[in-house]
């Protein structure tokens, strides 16, 4: 509205505006290094999705002409959104984006600088060398990484309480196991999720498991 009850108006002023909820756009910001993918996606026809915290969807339609260091705006257009979105309104959105084999959802305090794990084996720490492919809710219902690497296997289990003096051969003790069990394990041992097909924007099947420990001294 720009007018209120009373207010003197003249021929030709503009008393209210009238927006159509049909055909509303969404602009974000998407990465640099996300933007090469959206560009073949778009090519070959496809529509990648993006969900909103509410539930809401919406289909990218377009990328900007023009970009920045900090990445280039994506146009995503509304396919089912909640009654409340209206326009000039903030949402926070996640792309769904392909799945990538032989990958793992881990909590963030795994992840060492942008590329390292341990493993767990014997009781002892050992580095694992990952890729980062993004971001998916965890159980918990915080954000997990997801991450790929040649040394990830099925059984393995990481190290998710973040040691700031973690190094390769650090002696820990599992807190996740039960009291009377043996420090020790073979490699294997335990139920850490194993490397599977996730997708960014999906959830995993479930948190791992020896991901509570305690760093020990001596030899």
């Amino acid at each position: 509205m720009e007018v209120a009850p009373g207010d003197r108006v003249r021929e030709g002023d503009a008393l209210l505006d009238l927006i159509p909820l049909d055909g509303l756009e969404v602009r974000a910001r998407v990465p640099r290094g996300v933007q090469s993918e959206l560009v073949e996606s778009l090519a070959d026809g496809a529509r990648p999705e993006a969900v909103d915290d509410e539930g809401g969807r919406y289909r990218l339609r377009a990328l900007s002409g023009q970009g920045d260091p900090a990445g280039t705006e994506a146009i995503f257009e509304v396919a089912s959104s909640p009654a409340r979105l209206r326009p000039g309104s903030l949402v926070s959105l996640s792309l769904v984006r392909p799945e990538v084999a032989d990958s793992a959802a881990i909590p963030f305090s795994a992840l060492y600088g942008a590329d390292r794990v341990y493993v767990i084996a014997q009781g002892r720490l050992h580095p694992l060398e990952v890729r980062r492919h993004g971001e998916t809710r965890g159980p918990d219902g915080g954000s997990w990484v997801i991450v790929s690497g040649d040394g990830l296997a099925d059984g393995q289990r990481l190290a998710t309480t973040h040691l700031p003096n973690a190094i390769e051969g650090l002696r820990v003790v599992d807190l996740s196991t039960e009291p009377d069990q043996e420090a020790d394990q073979e490699p294997g041992d335990g139920a850490a999720p194993p490397p599977s097909r996730q997708a960014t924007g999906e959830s995993p099947a479930s948190a791992s498991a020896g991901d509570d420990v305690r760093a020990e001294t001596g030899p």
